[in-house]
């Protein structure tokens, strides 16, 4: 900048009224300006609205979906409607008769409802539309009746019904170019900022006792305190090291990746396997009532789906979805065969060490196939 331009901004902090304050402003800014080449172009380039993203049509078995509105519908139908929870078993909670030995007070304080609702960041609210910047401006008055709310929801075994209605946003997944495959769109549910400091304080004591009283294993990680998955590489190499490297044998590790992991999830399984982990009878309840008669519509650019009933899944976005998960899977990391296994959400792997790769293949392919089934 020129030693004239930097003469001309000094005008701006001279004494005056607003007004020629003002004046001298837009005209010193219009003076300095004139003299970068290329300024006008600049700024009209940044003020130009960007033009909204638009995707292909979404094509199905030689169908074709272009509005927002069809787009929306289809990739519902797609992603959620085709669930089936028929391979889930009957039970009966009530007639259930495992022990309850993990301690989880049906209460939650105030300062806990707080923080669990709101010291997070400005998340996308649901379809009512209330922030949780909102939800900060009311605190002083309606934080006592929340935490009545979440305490009731939780000693009663209740998740409220409009708590269980989702809107579904569909991101595109990354590396994916054919955009017009359903498979290239990954469903986020965006739930009400109320349920989530509900499931986000059951998940963070779920969570704490899970580790507390060894429901999950050392080396699974993945929405549990203090463990990263930088953890879990580090005790996979400490192993190979250790226990193959040093005594010259062979390791051999299987990666594997569960497909549509949170959608799979089937009610009535998860349920019993709280029961049988211990957990007491008004959690299970409430985890029974959160996983019942959801409900979800997609939105698509400016176009939203009708509403349909989900017959079974975990709502990603919701943020007790993933310890849930773990809760629910957690038995195949104590199944026979490998000598390790670890995992991190919906991943997992298993080391086997031998002294031939021969051994240690045909020990995978058997562990393999025990996992499938």
């Amino acid at each position: 900048m020129e030693t004239n331009d930097l003469a001309l901004l000094t005008k701006i902090n001279s004494p005056t009224t607003m007004g020629t304050r003002l004046q001298r402003t837009t005209s010193t800014i219009d003076l300095i300006f004139s003299n970068v080449p290329g300024s006008t172009a600049t700024i009209e380039e940044h003020l130009t609205p960007k033009a909204r993203f638009e995707p292909p049509p979404i094509q199905i078995n030689n169908l074709v979906y272009t509005t927002d509105e069809e787009r929306a519908q289809a990739l519902l139908t797609a992603k959620l409607a085709t669930r089936s929870a028929e391979e889930d078993i009957e039970f009966d909670l009530e007639s259930d008769t495992s022990s309850q030995h993990i301690p989880f007070e049906d209460v939650l304080s105030k300062r806990e409802v707080e923080d669990s609702l709101l010291r997070t960041g400005n998340t996308t609210p649901g379809a009512d539309g209330i922030t949780t910047k909102m939800l900060r401006a009311v605190w002083p008055s309606l934080g006592d009746a929340i935490t009545l709310l979440y305490s009731s929801c939780l000693r009663l075994g209740y998740h409220p019904e409009i708590f269980r209605i989702a809107e579904v946003v569909m991101i595109p997944k990354p590396n994916k170019r054919d955009l017009s495959s359903p498979t290239a769109w990954r469903p986020i549910s965006l739930l009400p900022c109320l349920s989530k400091g509900l499931e986000r304080a059951i998940a963070r004591r779920l969570a704490f006792l899970a580790i507390k009283y060894k429901i999950i294993p050392p080396k699974l990680a993945g929405a549990l305190p203090r463990r990263l998955a930088i953890d879990i590489v580090l005790a996979l190499i400490f192993d190979i090291e250790s226990e193959a490297f040093k005594k010259r044998l062979v390791a051999t590790l299987v990666t594997m990746d569960t497909k549509g992991a949170f959608d799979a999830v089937l009610r009535n399984r998860l349920i019993k396997r709280l029961c049988d982990q211990g957990w007491p009878r008004f959690l299970v309840k409430w985890v029974f009532s959160f996983m019942s008669l959801r409900k979800a519509y997609a939105r698509f650019g400016i176009g939203c789906s009708g509403v349909i009933i989900l017959p079974c899944g975990l709502p990603q976005g919701s943020l007790i979805s993933p310890i849930l998960y773990l809760l629910y899977i957690v038995a195949i990391y104590s199944l026979d065969g490998a000598d390790r296994r670890y995992g991190y959400a919906d991943d997992t792997a298993m080391l086997f060490i031998g002294k031939s790769l021969t051994k240690t293949t045909q020990r995978a392919n058997e562990a393999i196939k025990q996992m499938v089934e």
